[in-house]
C-alpha cells in the first residue's frame, strides 16, 4: 500500500498447494501503518486455521511486534515488552496456564524450568546480574515420578542466588529450609507484628475449637497472653517479671 493511514497495510501471503493445484493462503506477514507518520507501523504474523476456502487476514494475527518494540502473542496492542493473551489457557490439574517453560535436560533432582530476574549490576559496560529467581524444582531422579516443588530465590551481596522459600510437593512450606516437615516450618528467628491487641489463633479444621496467643499491646508492657476460645480474659499471662 502507498497509504500512511492507520490500518493500511502491506502483506505477503503464504500458501501450500492443495490437491486441486491451487491452494489457499493460510499464513501471512502483515505490516500495518499506525497513522503516526514517517512510515511507522506494526508487524504481524498471522495464521488462518480454518479448514475452508478463506485466506489469511490481518484479523488472524497471532504475533505482533509493535513499532515501539513491544511484542504481543495473541494481543495486537501489547502495552509491555512481552504480553500474552490467551482465550483458551491449558488446564493441568488445578493450574490454568498460557506459558510453559521446559527444562529438557536428562532426569535428575533439581531440574525444572525457571525465571531469572535481572537488573544492571554496573553502568560500566553495562553488566547485568540476576537478583532473584523462581523455579519449578524436580524433587527426585526417578523416571515417571512427577513430585515437584516451587522455590523462590534471592541473592545476598557477594553471593549467588540462594533458595529462601520452598513449597514442597506435599504442600509443606519451608522458610530458610529446603525440607519442611510441617505445613509451615521456619528456620531462623521470626517476628509476628500486627495491630494493638492482635491475637494469633490456633484452631481445628472446623474452626469451632481454638486457643489464642496475643500481646496486650499496652505501652511499656511486654506481656504474652494466652486465651481460650473467644474469651477476653487471659487464662495465663507472662510479663517482664516472668510471672
Amino acid at each position: 500500500t502507498n497509504s500512511d493511514a492507520a490500518g493500511a497495510y502491506s502483506v505477503l501471503r503464504l500458501k501450500t498447494v492443495s490437491g486441486g493445484g491451487g491452494g489457499y493462503a493460510k499464513a501471512g506477514i502483515f505490516f500495518e501503518g499506525d497513522g503516526a507518520g514517517g512510515g511507522r507501523g506494526d508487524l504481524h504474523l498471522a495464521v488462518n486455521g480454518t479448514a475452508d476456502g478463506s485466506n489469511v487476514a490481518l484479523a488472524d494475527a497471532r504475533l505482533t511486534i509493535r513499532q515501539d518494540g513491544n511484542v504481543g502473542i495473541g494481543d495486537t496492542a501489547p502495552a509491555s515488552k512481552v504480553h500474552i493473551k490467551d482465550d483458551a489457557p491449558v488446564t493441568s490439574g488445578a493450574l490454568r496456564y498460557s506459558l510453559g517453560i521446559t527444562d529438557n535436560a536428562t532426569v535428575a533432582a533439581g531440574r525444572g524450568g525457571g525465571i531469572d530476574f535481572l537488573a544492571r549490576y554496573s553502568d560500566t559496560g553495562p553488566t547485568y546480574s540476576g537478583y532473584a529467581g523462581i523455579q519449578g524444582y524436580r524433587e527426585n531422579a526417578t523416571n515417571n515420578n512427577s513430585a515437584g516443588a516451587l522455590i523462590l530465590l534471592s541473592r545476598p551481596a557477594g553471593g549467588d542466588l540462594t533458595e529462601g522459600v520452598r513449597i514442597a510437593s506435599d504442600g509443606n512450606v519451608g522458610i530458610g529450609t529446603n525440607d519442611p516437615g510441617e505445613v509451615l516450618q521456619v528456620k531462623g528467628n521470626m517476628t509476628l507484628r500486627g495491630a494493638t491487641n492482635l491475637r494469633y489463633k490456633i484452631a481445628n479444621d472446623s474452626n469451632n475449637n481454638w486457643a489464642e496467643i496475643g500481646n496486650d499491646g499496652s505501652s511499656g508492657q511486654n506481656t504474652l497472653e494466652f486465651f481460650t476460645g473467644s474469651s477476653t480474659v487471659a487464662a495465663m499471662s507472662v510479663d517482664n517479671s516472668s510471672t
